[in-house]
């Protein structure tokens, strides 16, 4: 048992753990926000602003391919039957970054 006299009657912890000494040690309190005088801006809610409509993209009937794309290029050409050498070279003049594989494989898949 606690050999100060003390209001709690040694029932918490800390008080048996520390009573040997003449005081408990001081818990932490907890430190409270100060309001600040600025004024932050209120966001707008993104829920009221209006979405821009996009366009629909336009495809192709024919092949189902969107329109303006290496892909439709090269099914276009070669429903024209046209040689695959010569489609490879004109998908690439038309689009630099293209690659030879997919031209192959599209070009393979349209004729079917």
């Amino acid at each position: 048992m606690c050999v100060s006299a003390c209001a709690v009657g040694c029932e918490s912890q800390l008080h048996r753990r520390f009573s040997y000494k003449a005081e408990l040690p001081e818990v932490p309190q907890p430190v409270k926000k100060v309001e600040t005088s600025r004024v932050q801006a209120e966001k707008p809610n993104k829920a009221n602003i209006p979405k821009s409509e996009k366009k629909p993209t336009e495809v192709d009937k024919e092949t189902g391919v969107r329109k303006g794309t290496k892909k439709n290029l090269t099914y276009t050409l070669a429903k024209q039957k046209i040689p695959l050498e010569k489609v490879v070279k004109q998908v690439m003049k038309e689009f630099p970054e293209a690659q030879e594989k997919s031209i192959k494989i599209w070009y393979k898949r349209a004729i079917k």
